[in-house]
């Protein structure tokens, strides 16, 4: 509609600008931040400690939950993104608010949400919510920690992983999906005494971002599984290999492995007495006798100090080729005493090691190549260098974004005359302003009668103005601050 006086015209359109110049301020800020956070935080837990696919049973929770998750779905927010601040081994503490160990540690499971059971060597199937983060950002996989001895009246668990599963291995597999069901699976290690264990499930997204869910599970010994037999001819007095106080895992272990030929494995170690590390190919639920592929070397005296070192694994069946991306066999870590080595191999074994217990396990699928988690794909060096000059390019972006927007509101405030002189049309047309400066001989002559608060005296200036939904011009002094629709100028003309 049309304005009721000029006044009220020069105070609308003044608003309007103010109004555009703040809205620009308020997206210069967000877009700014969003330049400078690219990364989203994410948040996940462990939901189903012992699930069964088949049923879509869950034989096994995760601690106390059954105190904040009782009746609610899997992926519910109720604070059990546990988030320890750092990465392991120092971040492997239970959330001390939310998963305390209890005593006994049944009191922190019921008949509904029940503690696990599992077995040496069972393939376990552990389920989580994606919560949008599927296929998201930099994912180092969900690994998977236990507990140095079973029946431990406090939480400890072993400094290096024993499984690796794929974060995004849900349905559907796609970002942005909350409630989208990932599930993955793992072996018990054949070394595992039975006992009551602490397991730990750990995510990493993006850079240093933690989370973490204790469970306590029963481990009992595997059901039917024969003890191992003396090859012929070896002496009935053959030494027996137990599980190695020594460490040994992997760095990064492989989530694919070629179909035949060679590849390599980092692993590290410690190892106060010389002894042979040995990797064997398996096919999941097999055994040491069914090896696929092996490789192995001999460690020397390490130690209390961690090494590491590349073992080249040796294909010697050719695999047929996984289609659905899940793993279908294991990556077994042996470790044994060289003297104990050397009298297995003395009497005939051609793999001493295969009476040992498996240090960890992990799960691979067979592919073309071999293929690590992403994280493991370049040097920790070459990542950092590519991540930090991405950071500064986008810092850049941002600050020079800010500067520009600055500068085209310090510009425009210029140009507006503190907003005085902006007509701001709404047919595009902008704005029609003359500027009439009173040293001239007329504009001392006084004019015509009109209203006093109208007339225009001397050394004072006037700007002309056009308003769009009047159709008229208006005049505006801006040291008086009259503003009129009759030109002071005609009737002064008219009188000389």
């Amino acid at each position: 509609r049309a304005c009721e006086s000029p006044a009220t015209c020069a105070a609308a359109k003044q608003a309007s600008l103010a109004y555009i110049i703040t809205r620009s301020i308020m997206y210069t800020i967000i877009i700014s931040l969003a330049l400078l956070n690219p990364q989203a935080e994410g948040h996940s837990w462990l939901a189903c400690v012992d699930y069964d696919a088949g049923t879509s049973t869950c034989n096994g929770y995760a601690r106390n939950w059954y105190r904040v998750m009782n009746g609610l779905s899997f992926s519910t927010d109720r604070g059990r993104d546990n988030r320890p601040g750092q990465d392991f081994p120092a971040g492997l503490i239970c959330d001390q608010s939310k998963e305390a160990r209890e005593t006994p540690v049944t009191n922190a499971y019921d008949a509904t949400y029940p503690m696990a059971t599992l077995e040496v060597g069972q393939t376990v199937r552990w389920r989580w919510p994606a919560k949008n983060h599927a296929t998201v950002g930099v994912q180092r996989g969900v690994q998977v920690f236990i507990s140095p001895t079973p029946d431990a009246n406090a939480d400890a668990f072993k400094p290096a992983p024993i499984a690796e599963m794929d974060f995004s291995a849900c349905n559907p597999r796609q970002a942005n999906v909350d409630n989208a069901d990932c599930q993955d699976t793992w072996m018990v290690p054949l070394d595992t005494q039975p006992g009551v264990h602490t397991l730990m499930w750990w995510w990493e997204f993006n850079e240093g971002e933690f989370y973490n869910s204790c469970a306590d599970v029963t481990i009992t010994a595997a059901s039917g599984a024969p003890a191992p037999s003396p090859s012929p001819g070896s002496p009935s007095n053959q030494p027996t290999v137990s599980a190695s106080s020594d460490f040994v895992g992997f760095v990064c272990a492989p989530v694919a492995i070629p179909s035949q030929g060679r590849f390599e494995v980092d692993i590290s170690y410690t190892a106060r007495g010389d002894r042979v590390i040995g990797i064997d190919v398996l096919e999941e639920g097999s055994n040491i006798a069914t090896s696929l592929g092996r490789g192995s070397f001999q460690t020397g005296v390490s130690g209390d100090q961690t090494q590491t070192q590349t073992i080249n694994v040796l294909m010697t069946t050719a695999l047929p080729l996984t289609t659905n991306g899940e793993s279908t066999h294991m990556l077994a870590l042996w470790s044994v005493p060289l003297d104990t080595w050397n009298a297995l191999a003395s009497s005939g074994h051609a793999y001493p090691w295969l009476n040992a217990s498996a240090s960890s396990l992990a799960p691979i699928a067979v592919e073309n190549s071999l293929r690590l988690p992403v994280s493991c794909g370049e040097t920790s060096s070459t990542s950092a260098e590519e991540d930090s000059e991405t950071k500064n390019a986008l810092a850049a972006m941002a600050t020079l974004w800010t500067l520009t927007m600055v500068g085209i509101i310090v510009y425009v405030g210029y140009r507006c005359n503190a907003f005085e002189k902006c007509g701001l049309s709404s047919g595009g047309q902008g704005k029609h302003t003359q500027i009439y400066r009173s040293n001239s001989a007329r504009s001392s002559v006084n004019p015509v009668a009109r209203p006093a608060a109208s007339s225009p005296t001397e050394n004072t200036n006037w700007s002309k103005h056009f308003d769009d939904q009047s159709g008229k011009h208006w005049w505006y002094n801006k040291e008086t601050k009259e503003s009129t629709w009759d030109n002071p100028f005609q009737n002064a003309a008219a009188s000389l």
